[in-house]
């Protein structure tokens, strides 16, 4: 044998060198066996742990797996399947869509329709909607028009799947949002509204029924902010309407107390007929005169003459005093006059601020008429022919992958955890 071979045998340990005799070398070749045998025996030991119980501990190891698997996916895919395709009652699911838009666009709004896109006051709408729909109001509602709970937990149920009757309306809210979704597209402002029931006519009646509510929350809403935008210009208008009133019923009150209708065409009639009396006064005289130079004034043509002239000067007096002379209210004409100028003033007065108050609230109301919201339904809510839920293959392929992605990571730390102990 070799130099190089008794190397190997001795697995790079002590050199033997070469013996100048055969017997010597047969002695150390026999010695670097021994010792080798040794080395592997010992090193088994270390490695193995023995060999019974090396065996045993690999198959305990090995079950430990397998009962993973078991417990960890074999069972609850199982479960899962069996709920699934024989146990999970149907779902059905009727949507709606419908928009909020303006009864008459206002130039900025016509543009804003004209691209597509809702305006910021019809986005803060569809947000409050969308509130709404997930919100105990609506519940309540619904619960007063049709018996909503009897809906959803229905003997029919599957244990997993119906609300449990008795249990607190809070915890009937978490379970009527998983049944109900609403979605407000941002760019064209639609809304849509999907409602899962275990029944096809269900759904549908429950989508109409919010539907309904819908309507009339916005048709609230929109009353509720006209009524808010036309309350100051009604007070302006009511309070000018008023003051309009008083001053009317204070005039005819004094012109009941004074027995004149308007003291300046009065003033000015009796003033009119005193002056047409001056003037046959005048011709009376003028004519007077002119007799007395052809006839005595003891005639009775004469005497007649006079007494015209005395009844024409009476009653130029009389009416010159009746113009300057207090009437019935201890007033004189004059300012009687004045006092009705001053109301007849107010009067004007108020009946220009009664006509701009009018303006100003018929401009208010036609804006409350532009910014009158209105649901504009897109597609009404749809009576479902099959039932989209549950997905069974896909929630059933979705437990596999998690359950097998779990136990995965079980085996491979325990691997890793038995490796470290055995190094």
């Amino acid at each position: 044998m070799s130099d190089a071979l008794i190397d190997v045998v001795l697995g790079g340990g002590d050199v033997v060198e070469e013996a100048p005799r055969s017997g010597k070398r047969t002695e150390a070749i026999s010695a670097a066996l021994k010792e080798a045998s040794r080395r592997i025996r010992s090193n088994r030991r270390v490695i193995g742990g023995g060999g019974f119980r090396r065996r045993r501990g690999e198959r305990l190891f090995i079950m430990s797996v397998a009962a993973s698997w078991v417990l960890v996916v074999l069972l609850p895919v199982l479960v899962t399947g069996i709920y699934f395709g024989l146990i999970a009652s149907d779902r059905y699911a009727s949507e709606m869509q419908f928009s909020l838009r303006n009864f008459k666009a206002s130039a900025p709004a016509a543009f804003m329709s004209l691209t597509g896109l809702p305006t910021g006051n019809l986005m803060q709408e569809a947000k409050v909607v969308e509130s709404y729909v997930h919100s105990r109001a609506l519940v309540d509602r619904l619960q007063e028009r049709t018996d909503l709970f009897a809906k959803f937990n229905a003997p029919g149920i599957d244990y997993f799947s119906r609300f449990p009757e008795g249990d607190p309306i809070e915890d009937f809210m978490d379970y009527w949002r998983e049944r109900v979704g609403v979605h407000v597209e941002t760019l064209s402002g639609i809304v849509t509204v999907s409602v899962q029931a275990f029944t096809a006519q269900d759904a549908q009646q429950i989508n109409r029924l919010i539907l309904e509510s819908i309507d009339e929350l916005v048709n609230d809403l929109s009353a509720r902010a006209r009524a808010d935008l036309l309350q100051f210009n009604r007070q302006d208008l009511d309070q000018a309407q008023e003051r309009l009133k008083t001053l009317s019923e204070d005039l005819a009150n004094l012109r009941n107390t004074t027995g004149l209708l308007d003291p300046e065409t009065y003033a000015k009639s009796i003033s009119a007929v005193a002056t047409e009396l001056e003037v046959r006064l005048t011709d009376m005289k003028v004519r007077q005169r002119t007799l007395l130079g052809s006839m005595d004034a003891d005639t009775p043509q004469m005497q007649f003459l006079a007494r015209q002239i005395e009844t024409l000067e009476s009653e130029i007096a009389r009416l010159r005093q009746e113009i300057a002379s207090p009437g019935s209210t201890g007033e004189t004409l004059s300012t009687t006059k004045a006092l009705f100028d001053r109301y007849l003033l107010d009067q004007e007065i108020a009946r220009k601020q009664y006509t701009q108050a009018s303006l100003e609230y018929e401009r208010a109301r036609l804006d409350a008429d532009r910014r009158q919201v209105y649901t504009a339904v897109v597609m009404q809510p749809t009576l479902p022919e099959d039932a989209e839920y549950p997905r069974r293959i896909w929630s059933w392929t979705v437990v596999l992958v998690l359950c097998v992605a779990a136990w995965g990571g079980l085996v491979g730390l325990a691997v890793l955890i038995r490796n470290h102990l055995a190094a």
